[in-house]
């Protein structure tokens, strides 16, 4: 078994540092004991994703005439 020390994206402590769940993406969610708070290694934002051809490349809505 592979032990991985882990700090704490807020106030970088490594002992305080526990498992949290999952995150919807799937990815691994940290809890740290001293701050309180919750964080992940990795984020997936989901408001990036591709909208097929509903808008062009820019992102911009086109303006109907």
């Amino acid at each position: 078994m592979v032990i991985k020390n882990v700090p704490c994206c807020y106030c970088l402590q490594t002992h305080s540092v526990r498992k949290y769940g999952k995150a919807k993406s799937g990815y691994q969610r940290y809890m740290c004991k001293h701050c309180q708070r919750t964080f992940q290694l990795r984020y997936v934002y989901s408001a990036y994703k591709n909208r097929g051809d509903k808008y062009p490349k820019s992102g911009v809505k086109p303006i109907d005439s």
